[in-house]
């Protein structure tokens, strides 16, 4: 029996509209049984928004779990084997980049599973395309610590790198912290680094500017931040 394969699918970020996927996407959503996601309910429902002919019922859903991943893959490649092809869903945007399901990926490889990965919205990549500072060498860090003293010391520490080496470098915060990370950021970067916030893409939420440090500590303008997902991108542009 030939073995199935992984596809990697997209979904829209923050709740946007299907329109944002390609035709490609959709079509493989509507030609796949079988679906391996974060939360079955949401993906229940963008299965459904996707204007499926199928039953939802008619779907297989594996819920893995966000801590342990790979609780998940035992399950998963005994229906690849069977010669069944599975979608792998993020909550919002690509699968398997700052998200759980990469462990899974990465399992497919071990067990030389084809591994099949289709376009659509990144919220890393459309933040850096966006901000107008230099792509050809850049760093996504994901989320930098929690705690204050500790982020302070990593905003110092990215500040020293950024001198040495003049690469860009991405990172993000939980919403709710949006407003902390922003006042740390302005309170220890240097006035003449460049810093874009990029929040709520493509949502009517969108709010994406790019200025210096100096200038950033004459706006007050981050009351878009509180409750809106953001990609923050720093670089030194002197």
């Amino acid at each position: 029996m030939i073995q199935g394969k992984i596809y990697l699918v997209p979904v829209p970020l923050g709740g946007s509209s299907m329109e944002v996927l390609s035709a490609k996407v959709i079509a493989m959503i509507h030609q796949l049984d079988t679906f391996v996601v974060e939360n079955a309910k949401t993906a229940r429902q963008l299965i459904k928004a996707s204007g499926t002919a199928k039953a939802i019922s008619q779907y297989q859903i594996v819920e893995i779990d966000r801590n342990s991943p790979l609780a998940a893959w035992p399950e998963l490649y005994s229906l690849i084997k069977e010669g069944k092809d599975v979608g792998l869903m993020s909550e919002a945007g690509m699968p398997a980049i700052a998200d759980p399901g990469s462990e899974l990926v990465a399992q497919a490889h071990i067990n030389r599973v084809q591994v099949v990965p289709l376009s659509g919205p990144n919220s890393m990549m459309m933040a850096l395309m966006a901000s107008g500072l230099p792509g050809q060498s850049f760093c996504f860090l994901g989320y930098l610590p929690a705690k204050k003293d500790a982020l302070r010391q990593k905003i110092v520490s990215l500040v020293n790198e950024i001198r040495l080496n003049k690469r860009t470098y991405l990172f993000m915060e939980t919403p709710y912290r949006n407003t902390q990370m922003m006042e740390m950021l302005l309170g220890h970067v240097p006035d003449q680094f460049t810093l874009c916030v990029a929040a709520g893409l493509e949502t009517d939420k969108e709010y994406i500017h790019t200025y210096t440090i100096k200038q950033w500590k004459k706006t007050n303008d981050f009351n878009l931040l509180e409750d809106n997902p953001a990609i923050f991108v720093l670089a030194a542009m002197y």
